[in-house]
């Protein structure tokens, strides 16, 4: 955030900053990231001890990041991204992850194995 990159697109809402590197106020996007890490992290945490089979928090978790990701990329205004088509990279790069993690899901929820208390 402080070294002013990976910005977000131009924007005038009450919390845009306006980097050294940008010329108009734009989406902090480095704190969109930070804040959805944290809200998908707390729950995460909570529901560790009372997951119902192995691998389902790291199920979980990479489902949840590949959404929250391509959610705050889409604010993104930086050109370093790269794109494909009409996604970003990470917005590419976020479906096999959330497609992985949903696999992940059924493939463990249908093997049972209890999850071990922490």
């Amino acid at each position: 955030f402080l070294a002013g990159c990976c910005h977000g697109r131009p924007t005038d809402v009450p919390w845009a900053v306006k980097f050294v590197t940008t010329q108009v106020p734009v989406h902090p996007t480095q704190l969109y990231d930070a804040t959805a890490a944290l809200l998908l992290a707390v729950p995460l945490y909570l529901r560790f001890p009372r997951r119902r089979f192995e691998g389902e928090s790291i199920a979980l978790l990479l489902m949840g990041y590949a959404l929250l990701r391509a959610t705050t990329e889409a604010f993104r205004g930086d050109a370093e991204r790269g794109t494909f088509g009409a996604l970003s990279t990470s917005q590419l790069i976020s479906v096999p992850l959330f497609l992985v993690g949903l696999g992940l899901w059924f493939w463990r929820k249908k093997a049972a194995t209890p999850a071990r208390s922490a």
